[in-house]
């Protein structure tokens, strides 16, 4: 394996080849080993969209710290979601708040559940 962004580049690249002229556009999604600062610019450089669940508890623009800003979100919208619960599937209501922030000069979502 080359590098985290490589790699990345090179995934977001076969997916641009495999989708041209189909009108279709991803969102990519990453659990929290991907929550690399290198790796998430260069998917919002080349203009793609993502969800990754973060790990690090960056300082924002605002210099408030992003585990400050989730810990206080109110989680005012619900949903209700199918999920495999000890081997059963099972109605489960979920709950999530978002907030807008800036990080290093770009605007975000943050999505709390």
């Amino acid at each position: 394996m080359t590098s985290l962004p490589q790699e990345v580049l090179r995934a977001v690249s076969c997916c641009r080849q495999l989708l041209e002229g189909k009108g279709l556009r991803p969102t990519y999604v990453a659990d929290r080993g991907f929550d690399d600062r290198k790796t998430n610019w260069l998917v919002l450089a080349l203009g793609e969209s993502f969800v990754v669940r973060v790990y690090h508890n960056r300082l924002l623009d605002d210099r408030r710290r992003l585990r400050a800003v989730a810990e206080g979100l109110a989680l005012a919208h619900r949903a209700w979601a199918w999920l495999k619960v000890r081997g059963r599937y099972q109605r489960v209501e979920v709950r999530f708040g978002f907030a807008r922030l800036s990080l290093e000069g770009r605007e975000l979502a943050l999505v709390v559940s």
